[in-house]
């Protein structure tokens, strides 16, 4: 069993690139739901209260299937928690799982970055790229290397993939660097952000479980504006349209970023979201 849920979380870490999102996988689903509700209200309460209760009931609770303890720290650093940087720190060295170890570096890193200003960032996301920081490893390289590819940084797409040819075997890399090109080449080509991810859902996706459209999802959805909710939602339509089985994880992922932004079920199905297929989603 043990086995199971550590090839669950490296296929989720694949499709995600890093980032367990959208390949979250089943029959966990609830938890993730309520790790989710519960990361959202730290980002807003930053209570040391509440991160304690949060850390001892998702992280530290080694009856919880490790698929869960990591996605629960993962989600630290995706809200971006300033608190919590100590104690990912100190996991990443001492935790109990390697797992859970890659996954505590990784989200040090992403809040530890964040903070920084931007000629700052750039250089420290040179060094981690290069594997020159400390509390590095090969995920948090690949982290690095994201954040070129996402913002657009064609200037950096070389130096990328010299770097992922040392962490990645030829396979990896190749599929890694697919996804690279397209994100600079939409991101680098747009007006806006906004309208750069939009032509990206509209654009085919050749990528390792359509990792390039499940990307662009997510980003919609950290933009929040009413502009990429309209997107998203009339990506949804279009999904529905067509092949359920073929696009069933594309508008899981699609569905799922909307009720994360605060678009009830209500709201999806007045749009013209089936209500058989929000059911068969949530």
């Amino acid at each position: 069993m043990r086995r199971a849920l550590v090839l669950l979380c490296l296929l989720a870490a694949l499709i995600s690139g890093g980032r367990v999102t959208a390949g979250f996988p089943p029959p966990y689903h609830t938890e993730r739901a309520a790790i989710d509700a519960a990361a959202r209200e730290l980002s807003v309460s930053a209570d040391d209260a509440a991160l304690k209760n949060y850390l001892h009931e998702f992280v530290e609770d080694k009856r919880r299937p490790l698929v869960i303890r990591e996605y629960a720290i993962t989600r630290l650093g995706d809200v971006g928690l300033k608190d919590a940087e100590g104690y990912l720190l100190k996991l990443s060295e001492h935790g109990d799982d390697p797992v859970l170890r890659n996954a505590a570096r990784r989200s040090y890193w992403v809040i530890r970055v964040q903070g920084l200003e931007p000629n700052e960032r750039h250089e420290e996301l040179v060094k981690l790229l290069r594997g020159e920081s400390e509390a590095s490893s090969s995920s948090v390289r690949l982290w690095a290397a994201q954040q070129f590819c996402e913002a657009g940084d064609a200037g950096a797409v070389d130096m990328v993939s010299a770097e992922l040819a040392e962490i990645l075997a030829e396979k990896r890399r190749s599929e890694e660097m697919l996804l690279c090109r397209l994100q600079v080449e939409v991101i680098s080509g747009g007006p806006t952000r906004q309208v750069a991810l939009a032509q990206a859902l509209s654009t085919p996706d050749p990528t390792t479980f359509g990792r390039f459209h499940l990307w662009a999802i997510e980003e919609l959805g950290r933009l929040g504006t009413r502009e990429s909710r309209s997107t998203l939602v009339n990506h949804a339509l279009q999904l529905q349209e067509g092949d359920i089985g073929e696009n069933w994880q594309e508008l899981t992922a699609t569905v799922r970023v909307l009720r994360e932004m605060d678009v009830s079920k209500d709201d999806l199905i007045r749009e013209g979201v089936s209500a058989r297929i929000l059911a068969g989603i949530e």
